[in-house]
């Protein structure tokens, strides 16, 4: 009985209150100032408190054992403690929080098969984390990161729903004719960026916009050689790391983020009113007649009906059209996320699943997109571990026409006195109507796309490992496009089906080797082997005719057509990487890398691409490892090749089309002459760096140098039509590129309350044609007169056009030049001179001397740029010179963090600077009065009472030629983004059963300064896909649309 009684008292007080422990204490700083409100962690418990606001805490009832306990407060580096409780224990711990870590040198990067510690890479890399693009609203993750890395420059088409578009130059323009958009990196595997879309909309499609930003924990950008050489040949661009979020060791945790806003163009291009654009036509006429226009002129005949002055009076009077205004809305926004994240010492998992749903500016463009992602990883055999990252993501995308076939692109050409609709509420001339065309043409784009990687890691020894990864990127793109009849156009009823997949596959396999030799030597070795496949088919179907409107099947039409199409290529590769340090402050690095790809014949199939780094941390020597301001730096300097086959798949064969032969037969003829002996583009790339830390390491950062020079060209040569072939594809030219890459981390203020810091990135890039085979410029045209061209000396891009030398202030005689600058004389030998009229437009011949263009020496007005000049006898454009520059003379980016308790201010600048812009439709809408729509600039024009006007004199028949005239300066300053958020407090989260509590109101291209006077300075025109036209032509716009301005309420939640 007494052992019985004995046990029992033994139980009851082993587990009453005053056995459990508590700990008690004060949270300080590095000088000794109590911390309000810290938070104080205990790991093993997983369960976080709070400290008072005088600094102090206290936490009760905690079973005996061994703890690790986190003291934390924003802005401040963590205090960790190891502690040991006994039972009945009052443990006093006063917590100490030391000064934030500004720079992180032990932070792990991803590189090429594998991770280094932010010190020991040698190689230009720009990282970015998920706190720097996760209130981005950008549709896609290469737009979320515009100014926010030193010598990348990321240039969206425009702003539609979805994304259009994207140039992405890693250090400038590295080609002519190949690719130039840099390599993706999703989990290891490179994917797809192909753009299969039909292209009839006037802007393309970005495959990117398939990721969801929620989901991305880093972003890694490799710049250099030693970095993206391991990559070979695809890697000649530079590579985008991209990692996915994994799932963390600790009990389940959920994470909710929504965002709803509006969206509107960020700028509105300003047209005459119809009341301003007939009196304009007053004015010509009333110098040419003395009188207004008559009212029975007729302006256009419509349905077969006259529109006469007369009617646009009347229809100026009740306000006219505003075409622009009927083509755009306010846009609506709406994202949500939802991710969970769990995991155990073995096993972890991440799962998310988003939905997104944009309305843009443009009526009837939309964007509706659903993903998920399920990564997992299995950890549980000491030898072997599994893992898979699975996503997948179906989009809806209605497009609506943007270039000049319909919607915005057409209706800014229409003048603003012709209606849009009759008085009965019908559409006022469809066959010329672009309204018409936006409500019955209909684009819809559904996306299927599967991004997955498997992979095995298997440690073979204790400094060994294998791992192998597969990765499947599949898409599927379905396209319906539907066009009504139209009965004014005399047009009926067609529609396109169409749909085309793309099945890239990669698997890779590659050996590390680590070692650590007496603490002195540490030795990392890779060595592996790739292989990729890319298959591309589609196939449509074209109906027309269709007996009712019901009817939108193509089969349903009364004739048909059917096209398909394939393609492919595959790509196999070996590569080894040696990374040594020794002493923990000398490093060396060796890649290399040898890349077969099935573009090239069996002769030039393979290309070797090695690389060298070097590097230097210059502090950790005795003679610098005492300096009190000077914490960090390191010199590193790295040489290497690359290659790119960023060409058709075909392009080495001879190449041929179909058409209609004799007597209506199938023809089949050449349009490309073979070149069996292609081979590799090859650049050449030095990159120098020092980076640096000083005061504490709170103002860090790095400077380089770097220098690449492409050669081998893949370039395509016209050929003469005696020939019997178009073009043939070969090996030729050379371009550089060099430039200064500057980098500022700055903690301005780190106090108990308030924290500023600020981020700016520089970038400075020269780009030069050095050599094109003595091809003329007109060898490398962008298709449209005045832009692009291919110069030597020259930037990539050149724009060639004729240089503008004013107006002609009163009548008067100009001397006519020969070709060789030299007076032209008549018979007696006296110099030959042409009548040019006041309010003509003037112009420079090659040689400096003024010359005309508009009417010849028999008075007959010229209606084409082809015709002669009057003054040299030549072809009018024999006289283009290089004006202005394509390119940037430099870009930036200024971000700045301030934090005042829980408020935080985010905002980003971005500087684009010291670039023209060609804007082609200036051309038409400053002087083609009785064609186009007008802009203001046209009321300044020359009149004998305005003589010094720089527009020339209104006129009626002649199209204003392409000069740099329409050259406008293209820099900009622009608002990227601006976010303002509030975190409720741990203490009243934790109320609320919640880990966190953000609320946030976030802007996206609020506001711009620029000089330039079309819609927006961000251009680029829409061009194939890894074509010339995408190097050459993205500074002339056509009938542009704008960037989006985007402004968002959000809330995001921790449980």
């Amino acid at each position: 009985m007494k052992l019985i009684l004995g046990l029992f008292f033994l139980f009851l007080f082993s587990n009453c209150p005053g056995q459990l422990a508590s700990i008690k204490g004060v949270v300080y700083d590095s000088d000794n100032s109590v911390i309000p409100g810290a938070s104080i962690t205990i790991i093993e418990l997983d369960a976080e408190y709070i400290g008072k606001d005088d600094g102090s805490y206290e936490i009760n009832k905690i079973e005996p054992g061994s703890y690790t306990i986190v003291f934390g407060f924003f802005g401040f580096e963590d205090g960790k403690y190891r502690v040991e409780l006994k039972s009945g224990q009052e443990l006093r711990l006063d917590g100490k929080l030391g000064e934030d870590e500004t720079l992180d040198l032990d932070e792990v990067v991803v590189v090429g098969y594998g991770t280094r510690q932010r010190r020991d890479i040698i190689g230009s890399v720009t990282s970015l984390k998920s706190e720097d693009i996760e209130n981005s609203v950008s549709p896609s993750i290469d737009q979320a990161l515009q100014g926010k890395a030193a010598g990348v420059q990321i240039t969206a088409a425009n702003g539609v729903a979805g994304g259009g578009n994207t140039k992405i130059q890693i250090r400038g323009s590295n080609s002519i004719n190949a690719g130039s958009n840099p390599l993706i990196v999703v989990d290891g595997i490179p994917i797809s960026n192909l753009d299969v879309s039909a292209d009839v909309m006037g802007s393309g499609t970005n495959a990117l916009a398939d990721l969801n930003m929620d989901d991305i924990e880093s972003v890694d950008i490799l710049k250099d050689a030693s970095s993206s050489a391991i990559y070979g040949a695809r890697g000649a661009n530079g590579v985008i790391i991209i990692t996915t979020k994994k799932g963390k060791e600790g009990k389940t945790r959920f994470n909710f983020n929504y965002k709803t806003g509006i969206v509107q163009e960020t700028n509105r291009l300003s047209l005459l009113n119809a009341t301003d654009h007939l009196n304009l036509r007053d004015q010509v006429s009333i110098e040419n007649t003395g009188f207004p226009e008559p009212e029975n002129t007729v302006i256009g005949v419509f349905e077969g009906v006259s529109y006469t002055r007369e009617d646009a009076n009347a229809f100026a009077a009740k306000g006219g059209s505003n075409w622009i205004e009927e083509t755009l809305r306010t846009g609506s926004f709406h994202e949500a996320n939802l991710s969970a994240s769990s995991g155990t010492e073995k096993n972890r998992l991440y799962f998310s699943g988003a939905y997104r749903n944009e309305d843009s500016f443009l009526k009837g463009n939309n964007f509706e997109r659903v993903s998920g992602r399920f990564n997992v990883e299995n950890r549980s055999h000491d030898i072997v571990s599994l893992g898979a990252n699975l996503g997948l993501t179906y989009s809806i995308n209605n497009r609506v026409p943007t270039g000049d076939n319909g919607g915005l692109g057409w209706a800014q050409q229409i003048p603003t006195y012709i209606p849009i609709y009759k008085e009965d509420g019908t559409f006022f001339n469809p066959a010329g109507n672009p309204i018409w065309f936006l409500e019955n043409r209909t684009f819809e784009a559904k996306r299927l796309r599967s991004l997955s990687t498997l992979y095995a890691d298997f440690k073979l020894h204790k400094n060994i490992h294998f791992r192998t990864n597969f990765g499947l990127d599949y898409t599927n793109l379905h396209e319906d496009e539907y066009q009504a009849k139209n009965e004014a156009g005399n047009t009926e009823a067609w529609a396109w089906e169409r749909s085309s997949n793309i099945l890239n596959w990669n698997t890779s396999n590659y050996l590390t080797y680590e070692v650590n030799i007496n603490d002195e030597h540490d030795l990392n070795s890779v060595v592996g082997m790739d292989v990729q496949r890319t298959d591309v088919n589609g196939l449509g179907i074209y109906g027309y005719g269709f007996s009712n409107e019901s009817f939108t099947n193509p089969q349903q039409g009364s004739s048909q057509s059917l096209y398909s199409y394939q393609t492919g290529n595959a790509i196999v590769s070996y590569y080894s990487r040696l990374s040594y340090k020794w002493r923990n402050k000398y490093l060396f690095g060796f890649t290399a890398r040898s890349d077969g790809s099935s573009r090239f014949s069996n002769n030039y199939r393979y290309g070797f691409f090695p690389s060298f780094s070097a590097g230097w941390i210059l502090t950790d020597e005795d003679f610098l490892g005492d300096s009190q301001w000077l914490n960090y730096l390191k010199l590193k300097s790295s040489y290497g090749l690359t290659g790119n086959d960023n060409i058709g798949d075909f392009t080495r064969f001879g190449l041929y089309s179909t058409g209609v032969g004799y007597v209506g037969g199938l023809a089949l003829y050449p349009t490309s002459l073979a070149n069996p002996n292609l081979r590799w583009e090859r650049a050449k790339m030095l990159d120098v760096s020092v980076e640096y830390g000083v005061f504490k390491n709170k103002i860090s950062g790095s400077l380089t140098y770097f220098n690449k020079q492409s050669s081998n060209l893949l370039l395509p040569i016209q050929l003469p039509t005696s020939s019997g072939f178009n073009v043939i594809t070969v090996n030729a030219g050379m371009v550089n590129n060099w430039g200064i890459e500057f980098m500022l981390n700055s903690h301005n203020l780190t106090m108990k309350r308030f924290r500023w810091k600020t981020d700016f990135n520089f970038s400075l890039i020269r780009n030069k044609v050095l050599d094109v085979a003595n091809l003329p410029p007109d060898a490398f045209e962008s298709g449209q007169p005045g832009e692009g061209r291919v110069i030597v000396g020259y930037p990539v891009g050149q724009t060639f056009v004729v240089q503008y030398a004013g107006v002609m202030e009163e009548n008067g005689e100009l001397i006519r030049y020969n070709t060789d600058g030299s007076v032209m004389v008549d018979n007696n030998g006296d110099p030959i001179t042409v009548t040019v009229n006041a309010g003509e437009a003037l112009f420079y011949d090659l040689n400096g001397n003024l010359m005309a263009f508009g009417v010849d020496d028999g008075g007959t007005p010229f209606d084409s740029e082809d015709d002669v000049n009057r003054f040299t006898g030549t072809d009018f454009y024999d006289n283009r010179v290089p004006r202005g520059n394509p390119l940037p003379k430099f870009y930036a980016g200024v971000g700045n963090t301030l934090t005042f308790g829980d408020f935080e201010c985010n905002f980003l600048f971005n500087v684009v600077w010291g670039h023209t812009i060609y804007d082609d439709p200036a051309k038409n809408q400053i002087g083609m009065l009785y064609s186009y729509a007008q802009r203001p600039e046209i009321q300044g024009a020359f009149t004998p009472d305005n003589p010094s006007s720089n527009v020339p004199a209104l006129n009626t028949t002649v199209t204003p030629i392409n000069s740099d005239r329409f050259l406008y300066d293209g820099s900009f300053v622009r608002l990227r983004s601006l976010t303002l958020s509030y975190a409720l407090s741990k203490r009243l989260c934790k109320k609320l059963h919640l880990s966190s509590l953000k609320v946030y109101l976030t802007g996206y291209n609020l506001w711009t300064w620029t000089r330039y006077p079309g819609w927006d300075p961000e251009v680029l025109r829409h061009v194939p896909q890894n074509s010339q036209q995408e190097n050459i032509s993205f500074s002339g716009p056509s009938w542009q649309t704008p960037q989006a301005k985007i402004m968002l309420f959000g809330i995001k939640m921790g449980m």
